[in-house]
């Protein structure tokens, strides 16, 4: 996915990393936007990866957790898909959003229907 994006944005001021999240060597306040696709019920713990993504985040930064599927969609498919992800589920809205709250971010956007979830907060 990455090579992708990064043929469709060769922008000079668009950046694409792969790494763990917790375990990154990030600068602090760094990044206006970051994007979580489609990986968001894969965090362990996931109130610790939204803290720990949000300090990456400079003031008046972008969070965005987004799936191409519905909360229900995506939690059913991986419980029946394979062992491995059967337990990674995708959060209700309502919990999410205390997350970010609890940071002192702002939710701007919420959708959580049949076709998509999509969060997205300002710092």
């Amino acid at each position: 996915m990455l090579g992708i994006a990064t043929k469709k944005y060769p922008n000079e001021n668009v950046s694409f990393i792969c790494d763990d999240i917790l375990e990154a060597a990030l600068p602090i306040e760094y990044f206006e936007f970051i994007i979580c696709y489609s990986v968001f019920p894969h965090f362990f713990n996931k109130q610790l990866a939204v803290k720990t993504i949000v300090k990456y985040l400079k003031k008046d930064g972008k969070f965005t957790i987004c799936h191409s599927q519905s909360r229900k969609a995506i939690n059913n498919l991986h419980k029946n898909v394979s062992q491995v992800v059967a337990k990674d589920k995708l959060p209700q809205m309502n919990v999410i959003k205390k997350y970010l709250k609890n940071l002192g971010l702002k939710t701007t956007t919420e959708i959580d229907n049949d076709d998509m979830f999509v969060i997205i907060a300002k710092k």
